[in-house]
């Protein structure tokens, strides 16, 4: 059963808005009238005008469980701090043919990142990431060591990346969320390219001068000593 209901419609612009406890009102220059109830069930987004001056509404309804989960998620990330900033699906389809969806939320002020993984029926996951400032962080460390192990101009992949870390890092999901934001943050480029008898397509990453600078340079993050991975010490440039 799906948890989201959602329906469309366009309203031709200007628009007039009328917002009270419970609804906002929504009336186009045809005097056409849509109301759309204000509560944690419903969300809705609003496209820019296409060339006719029309402007599409998408409203989804949801279940009481998704609703009241994506409401919280979105007041806590918002008292603390942080803001959606990416989107991705996960890389394997579940039960049902559906994949996770990953919501990755950041805090500007330090670099900070979490992920939300939603899948419907599903409780919500939080996967912490930390922040690049931190070198005791799971993003600082896997980004230190692409740092240490791979040349500028050299292509790896997750199976190879795996391969250089430790228990605490190796799992799929924080590679996962790891790698999704050093990319859309621009310390990684990614590809799709072939491999294997089969030809088949597989993601690919390289790591770019950003990522060069900030691991090269101490003063990018707060703790310049070092940090722990298992039982030794390392710095990004050792």
């Amino acid at each position: 059963m799906e948890s989201r209901k959602h329906t469309e419609f366009k309203l031709a612009g200007p628009l007039k808005f009328e917002i009270t406890s419970s609804e906002i009102t929504i009336v186009d220059k045809f005097e056409n009238i849509n109301s759309i109830p204000l509560n944690p069930n419903v969300i809705f987004k609003i496209s820019d005008p296409d060339d006719d001056g029309y402007v599409l509404f998408d409203v989804s309804y949801l279940e009481h469980k998704q609703a009241k989960q994506t409401f919280l998620s979105q007041t806590e990330a918002h008292v603390n701090g942080y803001t959606l900033f990416h989107t991705n699906l996960s890389n394997s389809f579940g039960y049902g043919g559906k994949r996770s969806v990953f919501e990755y939320y950041k805090r500007e002020s330090d670099l900070s990142y979490y992920a939300l993984i939603k899948k419907e029926g599903k409780e919500d996951k939080k996967l912490q990431l930390g922040n690049l400032t931190d070198p005791n962080s799971r993003i600082f460390q896997v980004a230190c060591i692409i740092h240490k192990k791979f040349l500028k101009d050299k292509t790896f992949d997750k199976r190879e990346l795996t391969q250089y870390l430790p228990p605490p890092l190796n799992g799929a999901r924080i590679i996962k969320g790891t790698l999704d934001v050093l990319t859309k943050e621009g310390y990684l480029k990614s590809d799709t390219v072939k491999s294997g008898k089969r030809n088949r397509d597989k993601e690919a990453f390289t790591k770019t001068e950003k990522l060069e600078k900030y691991m090269s340079d101490p003063r990018s993050w707060q703790k310049p000593n070092g940090f722990n991975i298992g039982s030794s010490t390392m710095t990004p440039n050792q």
